[in-house]
């Protein structure tokens, strides 16, 4: 009887660790999929940006720039692009990527390569 228990719990882990994630994120895009409305800028999964300008059951009409469509299946439509609020504050660059002020010029990463060489010689 032990014996059973442990691939029986196995078993249930794999499902609640696996199986149950998945059916929520397809629960959740089977949502967005029917939310879809004419006007909404959204990124299909192939990473394409665009306002749907047309939609029927199965396909949606994408512009991706003025006066380009394209006919794409509406379920490979990844996320709708949040719209832009004017009160939010510009984006900036995370801390460790720096800015263009602080990069390294050509001669500091050229000096840094050239003392990594000489290190290993």
């Amino acid at each position: 009887m032990p014996l059973l228990l442990i691939p029986l719990a196995f078993l249930v882990l794999l499902y609640a660790l696996v199986v149950v994630p998945q059916q929520r994120r397809v629960r959740a895009h089977d949502e967005l999929v029917r939310s879809l409305e004419v006007g909404q800028e959204v990124m299909t999964t192939s990473g394409i940006y665009g306002r749907l300008v047309g939609l029927d059951d199965e396909f949606a009409r994408l512009e991706t720039t003025p006066g380009i469509e394209m006919k794409i299946a509406r379920a490979s439509v990844g996320l709708i692009v949040p719209r832009e609020q004017p009160d939010r504050p510009e984006r900036t660059a995370p801390p460790h990527l720096g800015t263009a002020d602080t990069a390294a010029s050509p001669s500091e990463t050229a000096d840094t390569a050239n003392r990594a060489e000489n290190r290993s010689e």
